[in-house]
């Protein structure tokens, strides 16, 4: 019986390799002559479990001399081909570890298909379809992607003569329209911005951030203090397809942070009686002449050594504020700091104290 209860440990077995879903959301679409391709990359193995391992992605392409179908959103319907099956297409680029790192922003992969002019030039009007396929860490590779297709056009040609000039909290680009060759003119504009790292390399892929019919585009999104790469793309529909000149020349600007605000000085605190009687404070000091001045912003504490509570509901545009809501008898430090227009408030005033009357004579 004591022989019968007890387990005997079987043989361990290795754990299982985890198969990541496939793709489902493969998608390409032209730049010059650049085939650039879009996917997210999945995070759940095929049997629900959360991926562990660095991800490896191999990517297929197959040109075709059938005609296009225009590219439709990103589907599930056609069957993936197993990942032990034959790929269809050939194997162009394997990328992981750093190489991946640069092409990804958070799970979306951006990845350029660079042909030579004189290799795009004999892939036009042809078919080009690609499949992709990942693996976490050393596993196995998922099923292949849902096939993403285009037919390889003229693209228009890239923008000329772009610049950019700070002005303000924003950025200021120009172009020209290039002279029209054998593909249409651009009916429209798309501007790429990409933030630089110290060495100068992409922190991320480009990203779109705006779209324009005219040849100029201000934008408000860069953050202070960074470096960052613009580029602008024409764009053409054809055949209800979508194609991107190359990029322009690209211009790199540096968002330089706005200048630190000084503290407000000559900071004066009177009491003074309402009409209805009331006992108030009057305040006033300097004003300030920086141009990133937004306004100012009034702290009260009753003691030095404890921090000031904000006593106005919003910025005071002018250098002057009356605190209605002060008690006899209570003495009051007060403090203003400047605000700019990002937000940011500079240092606080040097306090100045303030002692209410008790009686309901004049205020002191």
């Amino acid at each position: 019986m004591l022989t019968a209860g007890c387990a005997t440990p079987g043989t361990p077995r290795p754990p299982e390799r985890q198969v990541p879903e496939p793709v489902t959301d493969l998608r390409v679409h032209q730049s010059g002559n650049t085939l650039v391709l879009h996917f997210t990359v999945p995070d759940l193995s095929t049997d629900g479990r959360k991926l562990s391992g660095a991800p490896r992605v191999e990517i297929f392409r197959l040109v075709e001399f059938a005609p296009a179908t225009p590219s439709a959103p990103p589907t599930t319907a056609e069957p993936a081909t197993p990942a032990a099956g034959a790929p269809s297409g050939h194997l162009t680029r394997t990328l992981s570890g750093p190489a991946l790192a640069r092409d990804m922003a958070g799970d979306t992969v951006t990845i350029d298909d660079v042909f030579s002019s004189t290799d795009f030039a004999a892939m036009e009007q042809k078919t080009v379809s690609y499949r992709v396929r990942i693996a976490a860490g050393n596993g196995p590779w998922s099923a292949l992607s849902n096939r993403a297709s285009l037919q390889v056009v003229v693209a228009p040609a890239a923008p000329e003569g772009l610049t950019a000039e700070l002005s303000g909290d924003s950025v200021d680009l120009r172009w020209r329209v290039a002279a029209p060759g054998r593909a249409p003119a651009p009916s429209s504009f798309i501007v790429y911005r990409t933030r630089l790292l110290a060495d100068g390399s992409a922190a991320a892929p480009a990203r779109a951030v705006g779209v324009t019919t005219g040849n100029s585009y201000q934008d408000r999104a860069p953050a202070s203090g960074d470096f960052y790469r613009y580029a602008v793309r024409g764009v053409v529909t054809m055949a209800g397809v979508q194609v991107e000149s190359a990029d322009s020349t690209p211009v790199v600007v540096h968002a330089s942070p706005a200048p630190v605000l000084a503290a407000p000085r000559g900071l004066v605190a009177i009491p003074v009686r309402s009409a209805e009687g009331h006992v108030e404070v009057e305040l006033s000091w300097e004003i300030g002449s920086q141009p990133n001045l937004a306004g100012y912003n009034v702290y009260r504490t009753e003691s030095p050594s404890i921090p000031g509570l904000l006593v106005n509901s919003r910025v005071l545009l002018a250098p002057a504020f009356r605190d209605t809501t002060v008690r006899p008898g209570r003495t009051y430090y007060y403090s203003v700091a400047a605000v700019g227009f990002d937000g940011s408030e500079s240092r606080l005033s040097a306090p100045v104290k303030v002692t209410m009357p008790l009686s309901a004579g004049s205020p002191r």
